[in-house]
């Protein structure tokens, strides 16, 4: 994995950024001239700009992204320099597995496993439960892409794969 970008400094950011913990939202302020290289750029670009949401683009994995001064960068991690004023850990979970959702409330540190299993996806198996699947007339269980075993009875197979994947990820736990 490479190192994330390291991000302007903070004050910088609040120069340019307006963020709403309880929405999620960032909005462009109006920035002042000592961004721009001509006064005409300037106003151009806050005339156009200024008291717009900013981070409206999804990247592939829906994560929201704009551009500052021609370099790409991610919302929750402009969020969480803007909040703690600290540059952001290299891994930031979405707690409820919406990558679009960059509440404060939302957003915390991980490690790069917790961040995957903390990752939503439909559920496949026709148990209901992913990592649940039947074979062989049993219940086989799956918890973070490891083998936990066969069950009788799926509601035993339910609670074997409850336990394996808090003991594994804790609070990350889907």
């Amino acid at each position: 994995m490479t190192a994330p970008k390291i991000l302007p400094d903070v004050e910088y950011l609040r120069e340019c950024f307006r963020y709403e913990p309880k929405t999620g939202l960032v909005w462009w302020k109006t920035r002042p001239s000592k961004h721009f290289l001509s006064k005409r750029i300037w106003l151009g670009w806050n005339a156009r700009l200024a008291e717009t949401q900013a981070f409206m683009t999804p990247n592939g994995d829906g994560y929201l992204y704009s551009r500052l001064d021609g370099v790409q960068m991610y919302a929750h991690r402009v969020i969480w320099k803007l909040v703690t004023g600290r540059e952001p850990p290299n891994r930031i979970d979405h707690d409820d597995g919406k990558t679009n959702n960059n509440r404060w409330k939302n957003l915390r540190a991980a490690s790069h496993p917790q961040n995957i299993a903390n990752r939503h996806s439909p559920v496949l198996a026709k148990s209901g439960v992913r990592g649940v699947h039947k074979a062989r007339g049993k219940w086989i269980v799956q918890a973070g892409g490891r083998y936990v075993g066969s069950f009788e009875d799926l509601a035993e197979a339910v609670t074997a794969r409850t336990i394996a994947m808090k003991t594994r990820y804790g609070e990350f736990a889907p």
